[in-house]
C-alpha cells in the first residue's frame, strides 16, 4: 500500500503542471488620455454606452485574437457568457440603434487599427501587451490561473 501511494506521490508531483497565471489589462494608445476606468465604466462601454474623456468618446475594440482571452474578458469584465453577451448586444442595437463594439480577431490588426485611432479601448494579456511599444495599460482587469 505504501509503495502505491508513494507511486501516485511521484506522479503527482513530477507531471507538468498546464496551469498558468495570467494577467488581463485594458489597454490603449499610448496617447489616449485615459488613465483609469473603473470596472463598471469598463462593462457599460463594452455593453454599448457611450462615455467621453477630454470631449472625446472612447471606442470599445473586442479583441478575440485568442478564444481563452475573449471567454475570461467576457466572465471576468462583462459577467455574461458569449452566447448572452451577443444577445444582449443585438438587444441594444434594435432598442436604441447604439453601435456595435469593433471586433478584430487578429493581434496584428490590434495593434495596426490603435495606431490609426488614439481612442480605441481593447484589452490584452499583460505578456502580449509587453511586445508592443505604442500601447498603454489603463487598468489591470483581471489576474489567476488558467488551464
Amino acid at each position: 500500500m505504501r509503495l502505491v501511494l508513494a507511486f501516485f506521490a511521484i506522479t503527482i508531483l513530477s507531471s507538468p503542471s498546464y496551469a498558468e497565471s495570467k494577467t488581463l489589462v485594458l489597454i490603449s494608445h499610448a496617447d489616449n488620455p485615459t488613465n483609469n476606468l473603473s470596472p463598471r465604466e469598463i462593462r457599460k462601454l463594452f455593453l454599448g454606452a457611450k462615455i467621453k474623456i477630454n470631449g472625446k468618446y472612447l471606442i470599445p475594440v473586442i479583441n478575440r485574437s485568442s478564444y481563452l482571452l475573449h471567454q475570461v474578458f467576457l466572465q471576468k469584465t462583462i459577467f455574461m457568457s458569449a452566447q448572452r453577451y451577443e444577445r444582449q448586444l443585438l438587444s441594444k442595437l434594435f432598442k436604441t440603434g447604439a453601435s456595435r463594439p469593433i471586433l478584430i480577431e487578429n493581434e496584428n490588426d490590434l495593434i495596426h487599427n490603435f495606431e490609426n485611432n488614439k481612442n480605441y479601448i481593447s484589452y490584452m494579456w499583460m505578456s502580449d501587451y509587453k511586445k508592443h511599444k505604442n500601447l498603454k495599460i489603463i487598468t489591470q482587469i483581471w489576474q489567476g490561473v488558467v488551464d
